[in-house]
């Protein structure tokens, strides 16, 4: 598995990014795709998000 969670385009990897965002009804926070998808291949999409946003992690 890669370190990205198995992701193998950084479609799919955005794509469960916005779902996680979805889950906090934070749509909004994801919005700009170019600079969360800078680091697809070496993040997974959940801790990219809780990185950023750790105030959600235990919602």
């Amino acid at each position: 598995m890669s370190s990205n969670g198995g992701f193998s385009t950084e479609d799919a990897w955005y794509e469960a990014l916005k779902l996680i965002a979805h889950r906090h009804h934070e749509e909004r926070l994801v919005r700009d795709r170019e600079a969360w998808v800078s680091n697809w291949q070496n993040e997974i999409p959940e801790d990219a998000f809780y990185n950023e946003y750790p105030e959600y992690r235990n919602e």
